[in-house]
């Protein structure tokens, strides 16, 4: 299923971790940075990527199958609510 709500339950969890609402959680946005983030002792609650991204983005799938996010649920999301509109 994919998530083109913004007032859907999880996108709304999502924007108050973003937002800094959620002491001791943080948001990590980009392949890059969730690399980076997946590279120390992190813990993943969520993961969240554009169905674009999926397609296209090789490095953002590569993240997706990284054991340490084994556990956490992914979500797809619109481009619209990926770009936060």
């Amino acid at each position: 299923m994919v998530i083109s709500s913004k007032d859907n339950d999880r996108i709304k969890a999502a924007r108050s971790v973003r937002d800094g609402r959620e002491p001791g959680m943080i948001f990590i946005e980009g392949a890059k940075l969730a690399a980076e983030a997946l590279r120390s002792d992190i813990k993943v609650e969520a993961a969240f990527i554009t169905v674009d991204a999926r397609g296209r983005d090789a490095a953002a799938g590569a993240l997706l199958r990284d054991p340490r996010i084994k556990g956490a649920p992914v979500f797809e999301v619109t481009e619209q609510i990926g770009r936060g509109s």
